[in-house]
């Protein structure tokens, strides 16, 4: 779910992005490394479902034309069930 948008701020150009998500993943796998004897291996391992939320947000401004000055920020909550 999420929301775009330009506008006028005090006669500067503005635009924030908004966006929540949230998903669920069933009969996933996921790659892991293990050390064995000293050695890095990749082992992909069975890890059942998980559930992924988070948002993201942007927010910028034009003052002049050619330069921006822009904001991020964004916050990922995973976990595996």
């Amino acid at each position: 779910l999420g929301v775009k948008g330009n506008f006028d701020l005090g006669g500067v150009r503005a635009r924030l992005n908004v966006a929540v998500y949230q998903a669920w993943y069933d009969d996933i796998q996921k790659n892991t490394i293990q050390f064995i004897g000293g050695t890095g291996a990749t082992v992909v391992q069975n890890s059942g479902s998980a559930r992924v939320r988070g948002f993201e947000a942007n927010f910028g401004l034009t003052p002049v034309r050619g330069f921006d000055l822009d904001v991020f920020v964004g916050y990922v909550d995973g976990e595996y069930d």
